[in-house]
């Protein structure tokens, strides 16, 4: 064969499989039309959220510190051969929950106390000593609200049924002039008592996040902020709930920068600061959230927080924690003894003192129910007066992981 022949083949030849190559390209992509469409307008779509919920959770960083962001679910794959577009599913509110089955328990039902009466087998006394009476001292008008307040704490109850002092002695403290402000040791966050112009005296809880943010459901009980307006809640609920064993709360904001700062101490006063967002901050010293990353911080000064009235001095109305026997395990692998063992109550409880006579165990077990009621799963103690003897009622204070 010649040569002009063999390169006429040649070309003849490598002309058919550039042909053969472009044929089958073509119609690779035709196949996979609807499939890339499809692709894109997912990235797009992904983009789109994602910077949208940037923007969004840009808002909300200036008032909530140190929250994960929301994680925008993938749009749900759409079928090549539909031709009606996805939409996300409404969001419904859910209906309130007003907590009718509860409602004959309350003090908003008259015949309420029917339905709160001791078991069979203990009776309350009659005799309800108040502070005042132990102590020997008549309440005047001259006294403070606070002062009344405190002598009017009775072996049952922390204020009577009329609750006439408590409401003018919660209208100072969420009104008077702070004139002392200290840091509180211990805890794993940042506690403050505030002395008021009067004398008085209350534990004031900051504000950590809004009230509209809900615990994360991967979080422990242990792990989690606490809460200023569970406190203020878990008041009125005991108060409702006819117990009148919390010490009265009421809400306050105050000003960081006119109220706190120039009453810190020095320890306190060195851990202020201002963050990028302009907003005065402060962090304390705690064991475990009081530093620049769990810092309390106001917009741009003003703070929200739970003032909780202060009881008297431990040498005038002596009181002591104890450990509860159903306390948690604290453990992110180890369950407590009570959650295992159906017997744990009748074999490890009530054979032991003060849980084998008297009103003790009653109260715990009012105590467990207002916890579940209020949410709070971190009962690890509670407090007990021991002025009036040993059977007294408990006292239902710290309720901010409610």
């Amino acid at each position: 064969m010649k040569l002009s022949h063999r390169l006429a083949a040649i070309t003849g030849g490598i002309s058919l499989l550039f042909l053969v190559i472009f044929v089958m390209d073509n119609g690779l992509q035709m196949n996979d039309l609807n499939v890339d469409t499809e692709l894109h307008g997912r990235q797009h779509y992904m983009f789109h959220r994602k910077f949208l919920n940037r923007e969004e959770s840009s808002k909300i960083s200036g008032e909530a510190h140190n929250q994960p962001l929301n994680v925008m679910p993938f749009p749900p794959s759409k079928s090549r051969n539909s031709s009606t577009s996805t939409t996300l599913p409404p969001t419904t509110k859910e209906p309130r929950d007003e907590f009718l089955d509860l409602y004959k328990y309350s003090t908003l039902n008259r015949e309420f106390r029917k339905y709160m009466e001791w078991p069979p087998y203990y009776r309350l006394p009659k005799e309800n000593p108040t502070l005042g009476a132990y102590l020997g001292i008549q309440i005047t008008d001259n006294m403070t609200n606070w002062e009344k307040f405190h002598l009017e704490i009775s072996k049952y109850y922390m204020y009577p049924e009329d609750a006439t002092t408590v409401n003018a002695m919660l209208n100072d403290l969420a009104k008077q002039k702070i004139v002392g402000v200290v840091q509180l040791p211990g805890g794993t966050q940042i506690k403050l008592l505030m002395t008021f112009e009067n004398g008085g005296k209350a534990l004031f809880k900051p504000m950590r996040f809004p009230r509209e943010v809900e615990t994360l459901p991967n979080h422990f009980y242990f792990t989690d902020f606490e809460r200023h307006v569970s406190e203020i809640a878990s008041y009125h609920l005991d108060k409702i709930l006819g117990f009148r064993r919390a010490p009265p709360v009421v809400g306050r904001k105050v000003n960081i920068s006119a109220e706190i700062y120039p009453l810190a101490e020095p320890e306190l006063h060195k851990t202020f600061f201002v963050s990028p967002a302009g907003n005065v901050c402060f962090h304390g010293q705690c064991s475990y959230y009081c530093d620049t990353g769990h810092a309390v911080c106001g917009d741009p000064d003003m703070l929200e927080g739970s003032l909780s009235a202060w009881l008297p001095a431990n040498n005038v109305l002596h009181h002591k924690p104890v450990r509860s026997p159903w306390r948690r395990s604290y453990n992110k692998r180890r369950k407590a003894p009570w959650e295992s063992d159906n017997y744990y109550c009748i074999n490890q409880v009530k054979p032991n003192p003060p849980y084998d006579h008297g009103r003790r165990l009653y109260d715990v077990m009012d105590l467990a129910i207002f916890d579940f009621l209020t949410g709070n799963m971190d009962r690890h103690h509670y407090d007990e007066f021991t002025t009036f003897g040993n059977d007294s009622s408990i006292i239902h204070w710290d309720h901010g992981r409610g």
